[in-house]
């Protein structure tokens, strides 16, 4: 399975940007009737289905390899080589490779929380085109109001419709919001170090 990680490595990497490039084209040819005709040829000449399934294609590869980082050590080493350029084969690289993660794991677990508090904080403005009077006698040009608003869930990720005798369904975006995303990476990121240490003590 070496090899075959290797080029699903390569294949995320060099087909990245070929897919933004693909998906911002698309989504501006839908959108855009001054190039209607363009997009019916390409229609018709088979293209955008081929254009499809290399897309498709880099998801599915995308998907599995991410899955397999999850559960398979391997390929989590040959991911950190490539990545941090350390090949950890004495003990000074052992040494960078555990201060750099111990650094990696303080310094995202700070920025999920800064995150997160930024995500609920809600901050309001308002100014009055003429003064108003505060009941102590004061003249105010414009108030201003701080809150906390904590919702992590996302009612409307999927959708039924039932239209002209047709049924639809749609999943547009996980069911959470972006506090209860962040809050979802802290527990996995805390989670994933305390069961790796366990294994190592055990």
């Amino acid at each position: 399975m070496k090899t075959i990680d290797k080029f699903s490595f390569w294949f995320i990497g060099l087909g990245f940007p070929f897919v933004v490039i693909a998906v911002i084209a698309i989504s501006f040819f839908l959108h855009n009737d001054a190039v209607d005709s363009f997009v019916k040829h390409y229609e018709t000449t088979g293209a955008w289905g081929v254009l499809g399934c290399l897309i498709i294609a880099w998801v599915f590869v995308t998907f599995v390899f991410l899955l397999r980082i999850l559960f398979s050590e391997n390929l989590r080493n040959l991911v950190f080589k490539k990545f941090s350029k350390i090949e950890e084969r004495d003990e000074r690289e052992m040494e960078i490779a555990g201060e750099s993660a111990k650094f990696s794991f303080i310094a995202n677990l700070a920025f999920w929380f800064f995150l997160m508090f930024l995500s609920c904080l809600t901050l309001g403005v308002k100014k009055y085109e003429t003064p108003q009077i505060s009941t102590s006698g004061e003249k105010k040009g414009g108030t201003m109001s701080v809150g906390f608003n904590f919702n992590p869930i996302n009612t409307k990720s999927f959708e039924m419709k039932k239209e002209n005798g047709i049924e639809e369904a749609s999943y547009n975006a996980l069911p959470l919001n972006p506090s209860g995303l962040i809050i979802l990476l802290i527990i996995f990121q805390i989670g994933s170090y305390h069961l790796r240490a366990r294994k190592f003590n055990s």
